[in-house]
């Protein structure tokens, strides 16, 4: 499991130019550095698996939700089971209606990262994130998990949430 210094992430936000992550100058036991993509037909790396992750947040932040997408696989399943947006939602246009949902219900929201770790089969991102609804604003912390396979793309993401919180947020 890679855990990136929690000094260096702790406060880091998706929003303005603090795009890059912590481990810049890291370099993976492959001898990629990061930013580096792996050659066709090799493991991806953990931080370049956590950069798919992390560009997925920033088209969703942006509202740019082909950009998001374009950060899954065609056959993407979407989690959310036990939220107020509760399902499983297979295949891409599905899952993409999903989260859309969110911003359309939603106002004002904030997600930053406390940490995001990854290993071979998980990436993790811990979130601190806010929402306003009907003139209150709440406040969660999430877990999203995704698989990202070698063509840089998540298979498979899930939302952990508070879901009384979001419930009683959305329906008033």
């Amino acid at each position: 499991l890679y855990l990136p210094s929690l000094d260096k992430v702790a406060s880091r936000s998706i929003v303005g130019p603090e795009s890059g992550h912590p481990g810049a100058s890291r370099v993976e036991p492959d001898g990629l550095k990061e930013g580096e993509m792996a050659e066709a037909g090799t493991k991806l790396s953990l931080d370049q698996k956590i950069q798919v992750v992390r560009d997925a947040f920033e088209a969703f932040k942006r509202g740019d939700m082909k950009a998001l997408s374009d950060t899954w696989s065609d056959d993407f399943t979407w989690h959310a089971r036990g939220s107020v947006f509760g399902g499983d939602f297979k295949g891409k246009e599905a899952a993409l209606a999903a989260v859309a949902r969110y911003p359309q219900t939603l106002e004002d929201i904030t997600i930053d990262f406390h940490d995001i770790v990854a290993n071979d089969k998980h990436v993790v991102a811990l979130a601190n994130t806010s929402f306003k609804r009907g003139g209150k604003t709440y406040q969660d912390q999430l877990v999203y998990i995704f698989h990202i396979n070698d063509q840089s793309k998540a298979t498979e993401g899930w939302i952990i949430a508070d879901t009384e919180m979001a419930a009683k947020a959305v329906q008033g």
